[in-house]
């Protein structure tokens, strides 16, 4: 078809339009960590007892915890275990600075945490065994299978809660195969209040080691391994403090029990916790291609270490 002249104009306009919309989208990622609160300004809302700071870090002591900001970085410790924040700190005049999203969904719970739980009632638990059936999940050393050293964890867990009358569900009792939908649907029919994910994890070097846990990222945030940001809110997003405060207590408990190497917190956009709709989190035990942690995991006595961290963990969030 021949366009006349007087076609083209809104023609062009059109195509400004989008070509404006596919500008204000590449950049939109960027907006909610551009959203920044100093971390001087913060210091008397949280009765903090000292700041100081280094090269590297900033320092923050209250009565009975201690937070250490690593500068231009999403790493943070908390009570010495390790946290990653959803955006770097960043240099706002003279002062460092966090998101605000990060203050909200990760400072106040982990400082303040009376303040999303005093209101929150129940105490069913879903624990969610991963892989399983044709889906082994990692195979490592000693011909180890994720499947089965979750699933024998996830059995040891869910004793113990009920020896403190918790009512506790598993996606999985046996060895079956379960799509990722499933799991977290199964959870919000019998109307959760903690969804628990358990996972092996592996890696290309047997070098890698350590325990870690998975949290939702905040939407306009990007995950832990990722610099790319995602605007999409989740139903898991819902819950963003309420993760925060449930994974930081099972994982401090684990690290605890089990003296192995600290992975931290971290935050991914894992199906099973997008779909959550209760607080969730997923925890990574430890290295199956790791010789050490391998055999480690294949030891009763070990596993129930484990479950002695995430079993304790669920407690102390549910006593709050």
């Amino acid at each position: 078809m021949r366009y006349t002249s007087h076609m083209q104009k809104p023609e062009i306009i059109t195509i400004l339009a989008i070509l404006t919309l596919l500008t204000v989208l590449s950049v939109q990622p960027s907006l909610a960590g551009s959203k920044t609160v100093a971390l001087d300004h913060l210091a008397s809302r949280y009765k903090l007892t000292s700041v100081s700071q280094t090269n590297k870090e900033v320092i923050w002591k209250t009565a009975n915890s201690k937070m250490v900001f690593c500068k231009g970085s999403r790493r943070m410790l908390f009570n010495d275990k390790i946290f990653w924040l959803n955006g770097p700190t960043s240099k706002k005049g003279k002062d460092w600075a966090i998101s605000i999203t990060d203050t909200e969904t990760i400072i106040t719970p982990l400082l303040q945490p009376e303040k999303y739980l005093k209101n929150k009632t129940g105490n069913i638990v879903f624990i969610d065994p991963g892989h399983g059936g044709k889906d082994s999940g990692g195979i490592g050393c000693h011909n180890t299978y994720e499947k089965t050293v979750v699933l024998d964890i996830a059995r040891r867990v869910q004793r113990k809660l009920k020896a403190s009358n918790i009512t506790v569900y598993m996606t999985r009792n046996s060895d079956i195969f379960l799509e990722l939908y499933e799991r977290p649907r199964l959870a919000t029919r019998r109307k959760a209040d903690v969804f628990v994910s358990i996972h092996a994890n592996k890696a290309g070097r047997s070098g890698a080691n350590g325990i870690e846990t998975f949290v939702m990222p905040a939407a306009g945030f990007p995950s832990t391994s990722s610099s790319k940001a995602n605007n999409n809110s989740y139903a898991g997003n819902r819950n963003n403090s309420s993760n925060t405060i449930l994974a930081s207590l099972i994982h401090t408990e684990l690290i605890d029990k089990t003296g192995a190497t600290d992975r931290g917190i971290k935050r991914a956009r894992f199906k099973v916790l997008k779909d959550a709709t209760c607080p969730a989190t997923l925890v990574e035990v430890g290295f199956l291609t790791n010789p050490s942690e391998a055999t480690n995991l294949i030891t009763p006595s070990y596993r129930e270490k484990i479950a002695d961290g995430i079993a304790n963990g669920i407690l102390n969030y549910l006593a709050r």
